[in-house]
């Protein structure tokens, strides 16, 4: 089985105080995005994890225990081969290895006959990361706790963004302790704005709405080349350091994409999309 892992934006990011489990409660409006990573499953006696071009750690890697949670929860035999083809850019901000281990979820239920539901399958999510129980979903959402509590929302399928990405990795645990120790004024958040604008597919709505604190630690300078070259607005999504600009249409789009792709490592044309899929 083939499933496409789509990545994701933070239309908005608001960070809560560090919990006494060490985590941050947050508020989100969160959107899939064309952008995705290619998981293919197959048959295997034990869980094997395979990722071309990048040295991949089976047990350390996201997917493989992802797959090792479902055979545990389920108390089913065997194992499977994951095999993933790398779209989205490591370390970015944009939920890769989120979206990869959301698709061995969906995949391995859906190969087993499906003996979890959706609620059972969010549990499972939960464990395994802030951003996995949205990425299950796909679409949109306004996402609280650590991530876990997830309302999904109508999506603005078809609005058109750039993301561009510089290859410097961003470490999300010293992004975090940087906000904590941060004094300084954050932006002002207004999610019931940015729900409002996704419903209506309106992207220059949407543009005004983005929010996102850890935009205060440091003005991204890829959000201001998107800024620049034709966004009517731009941000950076989780903690970086990918940013993402919202255009008017794909013409806008494609013009700021085939400037930056000469000036950055990653510049990708996408449009805001409704589910992930299989293949």
């Amino acid at each position: 089985m083939k499933l496409l892992a789509n990545a994701k934006l933070n239309l908005t990011l608001e960070v809560g105080g560090r919990r006494a489990d060490g985590y941050h409660n947050i508020d989100t409006v969160m959107h899939s995005i064309s952008l995705c990573d290619v998981v293919t499953l197959g048959a295997s006696a034990s869980v094997e994890v395979t990722c071309a071009g990048l040295d991949c750690d089976a047990q350390d890697n996201i997917a493989y225990k992802a797959a090792r949670a479902f055979f545990t929860r389920t108390g089913l035999s065997g194992g499977v081969r994951i095999d993933i083809s790398k779209g989205i850019p490591v370390g970015a901000g944009l939920g890769g290895g989120s979206a990869d281990a959301a698709a061995v979820l969906r995949g391995l239920n859906a190969m087993n006959n499906s003996p979890l539901d959706t609620d059972a399958l969010l549990a499972l999510a939960a464990g395994l990361g802030a951003d996995v129980p949205f990425c299950l979903l796909g679409g949109a959402a306004r996402c609280r706790g650590v991530g876990e509590h997830v309302t999904p929302l109508p999506t603005a399928g078809g609005v058109h963004a750039v993301v561009v990405f510089d290859g410097l990795a961003a470490d999300t645990g010293e992004m975090y302790r940087r906000l904590d120790a941060f004094i300084g004024a954050r932006p002002a958040h207004d999610h019931d704005a940015a729900v409002r604008a996704v419903a209506a597919g309106d992207p220059r709505a949407i543009a005004a709405a983005l929010s996102n604190d850890f935009d205060a630690l440091t003005s991204s300078p890829l959000a201001e080349l998107l800024r620049t070259h034709g966004a009517l607005g731009a941000m950076l999504t989780g903690s970086g350091s990918a940013a993402f600009g919202i255009f008017a249409d794909a013409a806008a789009a494609e013009a700021c994409t085939a400037v930056l792709g000469g000036c950055v490592q990653f510049a990708r044309h996408v449009v805001l999309h409704s589910k992930e899929s299989e293949t």
